[in-house]
């Protein structure tokens, strides 16, 4: 009996973990600055602790770590482009879902090991 509990807990994982990537990296909604794990978890059918085991087993990470690193990425291709050269590091940081700026470069440096800035310098050069 504990057996097939934890097999259909894994479908039960396997299925939310397709929808969270599913409306987060597909559709894109790491984009939308409000959006928050309570919030997707009710979208989604569930509660905030099913929801964190899944963000952890599925994804290896909660869910704040893993919208921080879609979105780093995301500005690390925009930098690469030079049409968006011009763009300030406020305006990069909105365009990719962060809340601030503050907490653009905080996220950026944490996952490079370098600030937005020395990022987009390193891109130009060569």
């Amino acid at each position: 009996m504990a057996d097939r509990m934890a097999r259909i807990a894994n479908v039960s994982l396997d299925e939310l973990g397709k929808e969270i990537f599913k409306i987060v990296v597909l559709e894109k909604g790491f984009l939308d600055p409000s959006l928050k794990a309570s919030s997707l978890a009710k979208r989604l059918g569930t509660n905030t602790r099913y929801f964190s085991i899944t963000m952890s087993r599925r994804f290896h990470c909660n869910f704040s770590s893993f919208l921080g690193r879609l979105r780093v990425e995301e500005a690390m291709t925009y930098m690469a482009d030079s049409r968006y050269d011009e763009v300030s590091l406020q305006d990069m940081a909105s365009l990719v879902g962060f809340s601030s700026r503050q907490s653009f470069i905080s996220a950026f440096q944490k996952i490079n090991g370098m600030t937005p800035s020395e990022y987009r310098a390193s891109v130009r050069v060569g």
